[in-house]
């Protein structure tokens, strides 16, 4: 959010550190979770552990009595800049697009494996780092997509030996002309 509050997460305790008094106030939620995002309207989407968003309001610090429902886990989150849009990694069910007004579910890649999203300052593309366990090569195994974020189309899918084990976080540089991985 805007640098007020911090946010930690362990299994089914959410912390909320108040910044200008340090003070900690932990809330216990439902179901285990992660991950969890900061939407650009505010509002804290936690992953459950099992299928669905759980929503605090950063404001009042109060979670939403309804899970929005994913059709499976999330692995990770990213927002599109107007915040009408929430990209999810769901593992075995590829990257999906959630309508956060509408609760609609689009596929917009069904390649397993996806571990961490990253959108570019501009929120115009998407990158998406693949990450499936092994080195047999498997589906999705040392992969990064990148997508328009408008149109929710492929422009790009680099892998292979040009990029070696990228299921680490993406970042990308405030210009978009760097994208860096661990």
């Amino acid at each position: 959010n805007d640098g007020d509050k911090v946010f930690a997460l362990e299994q089914q305790v959410l912390s909320i550190v108040r910044v200008a008094d340090r003070s900690v106030r932990t809330l216990h939620l439902p179901q285990q979770a992660s991950p969890l995002a900061v939407s650009p309207d505010g509002q804290l989407y936690i992953g459950s552990g099992i299928d669905g968003l759980m929503v605090l309001d950063v404001a009042t610090e109060r979670l939403r009595d309804e899970v929005i429902p994913t059709r499976g886990r999330v692995f990770d989150i990213a927002f599109s800049r107007d915040g009408k849009k929430a990209f999810l990694a769901q593992s075995n069910a590829g990257v999906r697009r959630l309508s956060l007004s509408t609760g609609e579910l689009v596929q917009i890649s069904d390649r397993k494996c996806p571990e961490a999203l990253e959108m570019n300052k501009q929120g115009t593309r998407l990158y998406v780092a693949y990450q499936c366990s092994g080195l047999s090569g498997s589906p999705g195994h040392d992969v990064v997509e990148i997508f328009d974020v408008d149109t929710e189309t492929r422009l790009q899918v680099i892998g292979g030996r040009d990029i070696p084990m990228v299921g680490g976080e993406p970042a990308a540089s405030p210009d978009g002309n760097l994208l860096v991985f661990d």
